[in-house]
């Protein structure tokens, strides 16, 4: 498994928070701890920490996560939190099962990074792209490449101990500012790979044209099977059929096929395809690109499920009864041809009875059946008390040719966005059961309730609004929900929403279950997206060997997945989707921040998302971005900061700033390189929520 980015840049410039210069020495109270050694993920905006554990767990500790998270507080001392960036390597402290503490960050060992260049008279200086670092490194005249000032460039440390000792540029990558250039300083900072080297994409064009044996599969060509997906898709993993029961003891019930393309068919096990699409992990969205897990010839071609055309895949056959429960569900290797390739919209516009956007008249007939199994299938979900978070996402939307930002909107969900959830849902469970009923192995997606420390806090915040979480009580989801209906239609609605997703726990992959505890649902597997994620690859492997489906040669090669291996590839997995998710971040705040370098000084209204000790972090109405107004871009005071009950109170003034608040505030200053905005205090829109 690649690191990510693990430059000297990382480091503050004071090197002695590092610790001594002989980085293998552990102090005395390092050395009578339970230590790990863990790798920074993700840092939300409250400055929690989700990290990964590499080693040094004990077998007293053989029950500890795969990832872990810190809070803002842990530590000896806060610099020892503030001064991490994503991708360093640190040692930790299990203080308890679900406290850690960061003693140090430990030596960087990757050579290059990136960052913006700036021309000086004696050379020039680089200023580094993580977010989290205010790193700025100096480049002598002969190191600079001829570099010029605004380019973002490659560049490498001159000491892996001291950053005062300076950088050299190794190679320049073009003006910083564009849509393309930002999304690419973001992904090279990831250590994510644009482009497939020439063997692999030549593998990829054989296995493209391997034909598909009608023999060996069961014809699923006389159903109605459509693909549902976004207006710009381009690989079509799944498509639907569902029918009414026809069976007499099957009552308002429904016949349902999910259909998910068969990537293994043509990714034969171990190959260096496979090991490929592995080391990837999943595929990566940006505004203005995708990079895939697979080569174009096999996502956007073989394996897609594009209509009219036969497409190898896994089906998976199910019938649900008039309350959602799902009483049958096999497995098969099969051929469709999709009749037609529609959009969230259209099928919106069916749903919504305006039609389907001048597609033919028989759409009706096939979304129609789909609506009905899915108001039974959202009827069971509620019924189980699954949370369904209902988070604004923020859509960049680019002008024609791609090149400049001209809006950002909060990406509308449709209850047609909703229908292929449950469906998939439906399917990864069923999934799931099969292969736990064969005693098969499998990769589940597992989901951790939130650590006491996360429920903690999430009372604390929710009391400010008063809404009550017992002390002492097991958290389940329906608490959750019943909470997210309380709120439903007043002002606090979409901030409770984003305080319950902040206490909940990453979703990863494992060999061993825990359940789902966002879904409320004991086992799930991912089985629907195989052309982008890895996972599902190895989930539709396993169900053939557990199924004796022996009809293509990747069985014969399993060696990286035999049972001791799983572990390690569920982590690796695990990790490379973390920073998919960090890249899609990265990129976004961006060129949110670019949109909105034209307006500083303007005024915007926004909301209290987080309080802190430096300051409010805020969430902007119209755009949704985030940014920070500073301590002392509040109104002259001392303030004292309350984390229980996240108010900062003014000393003279008694001017209260509260989690919820709503204000008026300036943009003053905007950076593209990290993506951070600042703002000043001007009003407030609202004296505040419910205290």
């Amino acid at each position: 498994m690649k690191g990510k980015n693990r430059s000297a840049s990382h480091r503050q410039p004071d090197s002695r928070r590092n610790g001594p210069r002989n980085h293998h020495r552990l102090d005395s109270r390092e050395s009578q701890s339970r230590f790990l050694v863990a790798q920074i993920l993700s840092i939300n905006h409250d400055g929690y920490i989700q990290a990964q554990i590499l080693s040094g767990a004990k077998k007293s500790l053989s029950r500890l996560p795969e990832f872990i998270e810190i809070s803002p507080t842990a530590g000896p001392s806060p610099k020892n939190n503030a001064a991490v960036s994503i991708g360093d390597r640190v040692f930790v402290n299990q203080k308890s099962r679900h406290e850690f503490e960061i003693m140090r960050i430990l030596p960087q060992t990757a050579a290059n990074s990136i960052g913006i260049f700036d021309k000086t008279p004696l050379g020039g200086k680089i200023r580094a792209l993580e977010k989290s670092t205010q790193m700025v490194w100096l480049v002598a005249a002969e190191d600079c490449m001829s570099a010029q000032s605004g380019e973002l460039v490659v560049y490498a440390p001159l000491s892996q101990h001291h950053e005062e000792e300076g950088a050299k540029v190794v190679e320049r990558l073009g003006p910083y500012g564009s849509v393309a250039s930002i999304s690419v300083a973001v992904l090279r900072s990831l250590e994510i790979p644009l482009e497939f080297n020439l063997d692999i994409e030549q593998s990829a064009v054989q296995a493209a044209a391997k034909p598909i044996d009608l023999n060996n599969r069961t014809d699923f060509r006389h159903l109605p099977f459509v693909t549902i997906d976004g207006i710009d898709a381009r690989d079509f993993d799944d498509a639907v059929v569902a029918l009414a029961d026809s069976d007499p003891n099957n009552p308002g019930g429904f016949c349902l096929w999910v259909a998910i393309a068969d990537v293994s068919f043509f990714v034969t096990a171990e190959s260096p395809l496979d090991l490929e699409a592995r080391e990837r992990g999943n595929s990566v969205y940006l505004p203005d690109r995708v990079i895939p897990m697979l080569p174009e010839a096999l996502s956007n071609g073989a394996c897609s499920l594009l209509p009219h055309q036969d497409r190898a895949v896994m089906v998976a056959v199910m019938r649900i009864n008039a309350e959602g429960q799902l009483i049958s569900r096999e497995f098969k290797s099969g051929v469709i041809n999709s009749r037609a390739r529609l959009t969230y919209e259209q099928v919106q516009g069916v749903m919504d009875g305006e039609g389907a956007g001048g597609q033919e008249p028989q759409i009706k007939d096939l979304v129609s059946p789909l609506e009905a199994a899915f108001k039974i299938l959202l009827a069971a979900r509620e019924l189980r008390h699954a949370l369904d978070l209902e988070l604004p996402e923020r859509e960049v939307i680019l002008d024609p040719t791609g090149q400049a930002v001209v809006a950002i909107a909060n990406r509308q969900r449709l209850n047609a966005h909703r229908l292929i959830e449950e469906l998939m849902i439906l399917a990864n469970v069923a999934a799931a059961e099969v292969l736990e009923q064969r005693l098969s192995p499998c990769i589940y997606r597992i989901h951790d309730s939130p650590s006491p420390e996360k429920f903690l806090a999430l009372s604390q915040s929710l009391a400010a609004f008063g809404y009550k979480l017992a002390k002492g009580q097991v958290l389940r989801p329906e608490l959750l929900v019943r909470i997210l209906q309380k709120s439903a239609g007043k002002p606090e609605h979409d901030l409770i929403h984003g305080l319950i997703l902040r206490s909940l726990a990453l979703a990863v992959y494992s060999p061993d279950n825990i359940g789902h505890f966002g879904l409320s649902l004991r086992r799930y597997a991912h089985f629907t997206s195989p052309i982008r994620r890895y996972a599902d690859l190895m989930v539709h492997r396993f169900l053939k060997q557990a199924l004796k489906i022996e009809d293509h040669p990747s069985l014969s090669g399993q060696g990286g997945e035999r049972v001791g291996n799983h572990a390690a590839i569920a982590q690796h997995i695990s990790g490379m989707e973390r920073r998919a998710v960090n890249a899609e971040r990265g990129v976004k705040d961006r060129l949110l921040a670019a949109f909105m370098a034209t307006l500083e000084g303007a005024e915007f209204t926004a909301r209290v998302s987080s309080v802190t000790k430096f300051g409010l972090f805020v969430t902007l109405d119209e755009t949704g971005a985030d940014g920070l107004v500073p301590m002392s871009a509040l109104p002259s005071d001392y303030y004292k900061h309350d984390p229980k009950t996240q108010r900062l109170v003014g000393d003279k003034s008694k001017k209260i700033f509260r989690l919820g608040d709503r204000l008026l505030l300036r943009l003053d200053e905007v950076d593209i390189v990290t993506g951070r905005l600042k703002f000043s205090f001007v009003q407030f829109v609202k004296e505040g929520l419910k205290n």
